[in-house]
């Protein structure tokens, strides 16, 4: 094999091992045993994969206003569910339903949402009655 092909191939697999340590596993940051809710106006939105994020501005039991991080599935995920960057916008209120971050980390991993106190939106494909009753077998 020759250098150039040598160097071509490194920086393939290097950037290949990059791309890959950058996602995280679930466990890693979340801890499934600890449900959370969280209401408040969002700051700031990121809806790219490997997850959407979304920054919320919450007020504290004491008055105190604090900034959490709220990551939610794939942006593919989100787009069969009925999803585009326009579903949040900064300065929606919402209220999050989800499992929270490990220790004092404000973090919570969205399973559930309703905007604006009444619009339920859906955080998986949405699928017809008939489709989800219907039964698969061998």
């Amino acid at each position: 094999m020759n250098w150039q092909l040598s160097v071509l191939l490194s920086i393939f697999l290097v950037a290949g091992t990059m791309e890959a340590g950058a996602h995280h596993s679930f466990p890693a940051e979340f801890d499934k045993s600890r449900p959370g809710e969280l209401s408040g106006t969002v700051t700031e939105v990121w809806f790219r994969n490997p997850h959407a994020r979304y920054r919320l501005q919450v007020v504290a039991g004491d008055g105190s206003t604090q900034e959490w991080d709220v990551q939610t599935t794939s942006v593919n995920s989100l787009r069969r569910a009925g999803w585009t960057e326009e579903t949040l916008a900064v300065g929606d209120t919402v209220t999050v339903w989800g499992d929270l971050g490990h220790g004092d980390s404000r973090k919570l991993f969205m399973r559930r949402m309703e905007k604006g106190g009444s619009e339920y939106l859906p955080m998986g494909p949405v699928r017809s009655a008939s489709e989800r009753n219907r039964v698969n077998a061998d």
